[in-house]
């Protein structure tokens, strides 16, 4: 099978090859793949994909990629989350929408981030102006909600 053959590739760290038979491919379904490969099996090399695939193409769609492996299959390594909030922010660089800054949030609430709350109640705010009813800006900062 050739979704086979695509997470055979990465877990060989043959990047150039699993990129090859990616691109035939619908990319967002090949994104869903390897995270739910990652799920399954927290190896190192997914992730080491996604930031090739990140750098290689400079889409947004595989910088989330890479913060959703560090965050949850890889999120027991020391620093995971922290090295998540800046690929978080490099995403941010390229689509500033709803979903991306709610992320931010993610990171604020996290112990492990330095994250100050000056920088997370301006996203907060800038949520707002997208959504005014946003429920994770609520339940974050209900203060804010007027």
């Amino acid at each position: 099978m050739v979704d086979d053959n695509i997470i055979t590739h990465i877990l060989k760290a043959n990047y150039e090859e699993a990129a090859e038979e990616i691109n035939d491919k619908n990319a967002a379904s090949m994104i869903k793949l390897i995270f739910e490969a990652a799920e399954e099996n927290p190896n190192m090399t997914f992730l080491g994909f996604a930031i090739y695939m990140f750098s290689k193409t400079n889409n947004s769609n595989w910088g989330d990629l890479v913060v959703s492996i560090l965050c949850f299959p890889l999120n027991w390594i020391n620093g995971s989350e922290q090295l998540a909030l800046h690929y978080q922010r490099e995403v941010l660089k390229m689509v500033r929408n709803v979903n991306n800054l709610q992320m931010m949030l993610f990171f604020y609430k996290s112990p492990d981030c330095d994250f100050d709350e000056a920088e997370a109640r301006t996203i907060a705010k800038e949520i707002l102006d997208m959504d005014p009813s946003n429920n994770i800006v609520k339940e974050v900062f209900p203060d804010l909600i007027q």
